[in-house]
């Protein structure tokens, strides 16, 4: 999770490793994609 919104910071947290990427007002929509995606469903 970051404040970062910016294209090319998502690109540089991406290539260093980061799995997934969700900014802030975190939209709980959003959230529960993301974990779904992690928990395999």
């Amino acid at each position: 999770m970051t404040t970062y919104a910016v294209k090319e910071d998502r690109e540089r947290l991406q290539g260093a490793g980061m799995d997934g990427y969700l900014v802030k007002p975190v939209q709980i929509s959003e959230l529960e994609r993301t974990m779904d995606r992690y928990r395999g469903q």
